[in-house]
């Protein structure tokens, strides 16, 4: 069959699927983990299969240091992207849904097998990726030259008055392409900055139920918000210009077959 081709992901090993999204094992993660934050080019993969655009209503952080609803969206958001930068101004749901997307696309294609599907990844399963670390380039503040796109001096041509990190500079007021900076030791790249990053999971002791966000983004300054372990919070409806996701490929039968045959 075509699928046999392809070749079914394997646990523990890369794969690349039908978007050309790259996935890498991490341990203790019972699937594969995309390397990159999902792109604007694999999001207009979805509209455009889906047929219907999604909510307009985003966040952008304008010239005064607040937030608030400047014309922007997804496909224009108040800095410039190529079709390599992380999607951002989607909201928690939009977000699922493409999982569920390319899942079903991907299993009628024959590149998943009925036990393979794309989820975003618990705080817990993004914590696995990230590393023991207190930041995910060690231990050191402030980061290293090239660790990552944060609120660097740069940010200034664009916010004047926004807060950054002294002495760094990265070359992106906003987001970057995926991969544009060092992975880390898994192959994993931007899991600090570039743009914040949903997770399945939700913060039980909050009131009003937000998601777990992680990971910090390009316009984050200072130790505490870009450390490993702190985790923001958001609706699942909000959309915002420095949030994005990235999907992981949930194996949900751990004796997978090696020879990719689906048992069901």
């Amino acid at each position: 069959s075509a699928s046999a081709l392809i070749g079914f992901p394997q646990a523990g090993k890369p794969w690349q699927n039908s978007l050309g999204m790259k996935f890498v094992p991490v341990p203790e993660v019972a699937g594969l983990v995309s390397i990159w934050e999902t792109r604007v080019q694999d999001f207009k993969m979805y509209v455009s299969e889906i047929g219907h655009e999604p909510g307009n209503q985003m966040l952008s952080f304008d010239a005064s240091g607040t937030w608030k609803e400047t014309g922007h969206s997804w496909r224009h958001p108040e800095f410039d992207q190529t079709a390599s930068h992380p999607v951002v101004g989607i909201s928690w749901r939009e977000a699922v849904a493409f999982c569920d997307w390319l899942t079903t696309r991907e299993r009628a294609s024959g590149w998943l097998t009925t036990n393979q599907s794309y989820r975003l990844p618990t705080s817990a399963e993004w914590a696995k990726a990230a590393g023991t670390n207190r930041f995910v380039w060690g231990d050191a503040w402030p980061p290293p030259k090239d660790a990552g796109n944060f609120a660097g001096e740069e940010i200034h041509e664009r916010l004047p008055s926004h807060p950054v990190i002294a002495g760094y500079a990265d070359g992106f007021s906003g987001t970057a392409p995926v991969g544009s900076f060092k992975p880390n030791a898994l192959g994993i790249f931007d899991l600090s900055g570039n743009v914040a990053e949903f997770c399945a999971d939700r913060d039980e002791q909050d009131r009003t139920k937000r998601r777990w966000l992680a990971g910090g983004s390009w316009q984050d300054s200072t130790a505490a918000s870009l450390s490993v372990k702190n985790l923001g919070h958001i609706r699942e409806a909000r959309r915002e210009s420095d949030v994005g996701f990235r999907v992981m490929l949930e194996f949900r039968d751990a004796q997978n077959n090696s020879d990719g045959v689906d048992e069901q």
